[in-house]
């Protein structure tokens, strides 16, 4: 997957499918970027929630 500068992303196709079809959408990464594109951020160390955060929120839904 390419970051949003090369063109439509699978995480561009994720957030249509989410806040049209109010889906939720479980995804695992290594990459920051990737937390533009989602409203939760769960973050693990050693199998542990180390944090639980709310990431963006330009759609109206909270986490």
């Amino acid at each position: 997957m390419y970051p949003r500068d090369h063109g439509v992303s699978g995480f561009d196709r994720f957030r249509e499918i989410n806040e049209d079809m109010h889906q939720t959408i479980v995804t695992v990464s290594h990459e920051d970027w990737h937390k533009d594109y989602f409203h939760r951020i769960v973050q693990l160390r050693d199998g542990k929630v180390i944090s639980d955060e709310t990431g963006r929120t330009d759609t109206g839904y909270s986490a």
